[in-house]
């Protein structure tokens, strides 16, 4: 679990201004696709941070690791647009709605009671 951290810093900052795309004036911070970044990514979050806490690994190791995966993913899908032949450049903004819907699919993924 130690390497998510770094492997997630590392995909954050590869979203370098030298990819094709990075800079669009279509890319609007309320279009339809953030929508479902934010809602994807707050699944993801909690489906996975409450698998982890279901495992029986306590709230805080499980918040850490559901954070890490999920955004994680949606780092790699922004990596994917950038360099993919048909991809749709890296967006800081589909990232930031990702950060958004991993943090309320984790805190909802802790806060949710574990069946007895």
């Amino acid at each position: 679990m130690k390497l998510l951290w770094p492997i997630t810093a590392l995909l954050l900052l590869s979203g370098c201004s030298t990819f094709r795309g990075s800079i669009d004036a279509e890319d609007q911070w309320w279009a339809e696709d953030k929508a479902k970044h934010v809602a994807l990514s707050a699944l993801s979050g909690f489906g996975t941070t409450y698998a982890v806490r279901l495992a029986g690994v306590d709230q805080t190791r499980a918040a850490a690791t559901g954070f890490s995966i999920t955004l994680s993913a949606g780092a790699l899908k922004e990596l994917w647009d950038a360099t993919a032949a048909d991809g749709s450049g890296w967006s800081w903004k589909d990232l930031a709605w990702d950060l958004a819907g991993t943090t309320l699919g984790t805190w909802a993924g802790t806060e949710t009671p574990l069946p007895r």
